[in-house]
């Protein structure tokens, strides 16, 4: 019986051996071809290594991602063409090895600082001037952030629709630590059926570890604002702001007299305003 199988074993050793052979002297072959070797010496000049997320205690700050080049798949289409174009380089995005979405357990009061990117955020406690609020970020063509509770939701509809319409982002906040997995499995439930969208951040004022356990329970985010603003929002945040800053805002008369000259003072200072989303984006 075994003799009868050594012809048969000999035969796919054999082959797999002839393959490893025939693929190092492809290799061997494409690594002397002057295309690939262009493609080698440039990649350098076109690769950016990724930063990983900075973790300090409680808190975390995300990271940046870099770029790679693919240097196969650049050589394939390049080969087509029989010349070197850095126009046609395949370049991939490498993700950090140390990320944001791997810690839902620690909060986030910044984005990179390597960006000159901040955030506006609102704390709705109802739904007085909401829509004052976003009539000026329409107009301004500014994306926000509004964090809401689960009552609001249910009872401001309307207002959920007009903020999902002018294309603002809607999350999750929180008024006591009694029920909140339940709460946040709510409004995630009302939000994909009303407007189609899930939740992804938590909101709190400082350190709530009943609140972070559930929020990172359902992989969502905590945030905690690094600029809070009360009775005088442009004054206050005029010291506090730099790059990456997350600033919080309440929806008062004082902000729709104000908002218009904020987001103006922000941009003037040569700091972009983006989502909450893009901002914490690596």
């Amino acid at each position: 019986m075994f003799k009868n199988l050594f012809p048969l074993f000999f035969f796919v050793l054999l082959s797999l051996f002839s393959f490893y052979i025939t693929s190092v002297m492809i290799d061997s072959i494409k690594h002397l071809d002057p295309i690939m070797h262009d493609i080698e010496n440039n990649k350098l000049l076109y690769e950016v290594p990724a930063i990983d997320a900075n973790i300090d205690e409680e808190k975390i700050v995300p990271g940046i991602s870099g770029f790679k080049i693919n240097i196969d798949k650049s050589y394939q289409i390049m080969k087509k063409y029989g010349k070197f174009d850095d126009n046609l380089l395949v370049i991939e995005e490498v993700s950090p090895n140390l990320s944001l979405n791997n810690y839902y357990d620690k909060y986030i009061s910044f984005g990179n600082s390597r960006s000159n990117n901040v955030s506006l955020i609102f704390k709705i406690e109802n739904a007085n001037y909401l829509e004052e609020i976003v009539e000026i970020l329409h107009e301004k063509g500014v994306t926000g952030t509004f964090f809401v509770d689960d009552i609001f939701l249910k009872n401001n509809q309307d207002m959920i629709k007009l903020l999902y319409l002018n294309n603002q982002k809607i999350e999750y906040l929180s008024h006591n630590s009694e029920n909140l997995s339940s709460s946040i499995n709510e409004i995630n439930q009302v939000l994909k059926s009303y407007v189609n969208q899930s939740l992804s951040y938590c909101y709190s004022d400082n350190l709530n570890n009943d609140l972070l356990k559930a929020c990172a329970s359902k992989k969502l985010h905590t945030i905690i604002p690094s600029v809070n603003t009360d009775k005088f929002p442009y004054y206050e945040l005029k010291d506090k702001i730099q790059n990456g800053s997350i600033i919080s805002l309440e929806n008062n008369a004082q902000i729709v007299e104000e908002l218009k000259y904020i987001i103006n003072y922000i941009r003037q200072n040569n700091y972009k305003i983006v989502s909450l989303e893009k901002l914490l984006k690596e």
